[in-house]
């Protein structure tokens, strides 16, 4: 990527960052029902096709997908906005531990020790992107923070598709 971390601190399989088949799932942190189910089933489906599903362990529609990926026991690397001596948020500290347990990996440009702030979140969209070999949108609006990571992958020339909600485009 043109603006790559000075250094990216990783906790895990770091030959997880190394796949294939990478896929970023990216999406809103209050998702509908159906986002939530699509989240889940994009990380199932993806892990069962041997990809890895990287994103940023946010509530909503990341959580999701990890979810989804751990379920087929899949590879999942996520990318957070802190260092890597926390998670935040502190819920999804089960996902991580599950993510490193079946080989995946978490990784970050902020050395440990360093909390997450609001700017952070933009930042490791970029890295979410760079990662991967292209990005999949479950859900969003037209100015959600989401939009970052879509603005990023378009920029490092990477692939962008969405699902489509059955009660229409929000």
């Amino acid at each position: 990527i043109d603006d790559p971390p000075v250094l990216l601190y990783a906790k895990g399989n770091v030959e997880s960052l190394n796949g294939e088949n990478m896929v970023a799932v990216v999406g809103t942190r209050e998702p509908s029902r159906e986002g939530k189910e699509a989240g889940l089933k994009a990380g199932r489906v993806l892990a069962g096709a041997e990809a890895t599903v990287v994103s940023g362990l946010a509530h909503g529609c990341d959580e999701s997908a990890h979810v989804g990926c751990l379920d087929e026991d899949g590879t999942g690397v996520a990318v957070l906005a802190d260092g890597l001596d926390m998670v935040y948020p502190e819920e999804n500290e089960w996902i991580a531990k599950d993510l490193l347990h079946c080989e995946g990996c978490l990784v970050s440009e902020y050395p440990p020790g360093v909390d997450p702030n609001r700017s952070f979140f933009v930042e490791r969209d970029r890295i979410q992107s760079g990662l991967s070999d292209g990005v999949l949108v479950i859900e969003t609006t037209a100015d959600g923070g989401t939009m970052h990571t879509v603005r990023s992958a378009e920029h490092q020339k990477r692939p962008v598709a969405c699902i489509v909600p059955s009660e229409g485009i929000r």
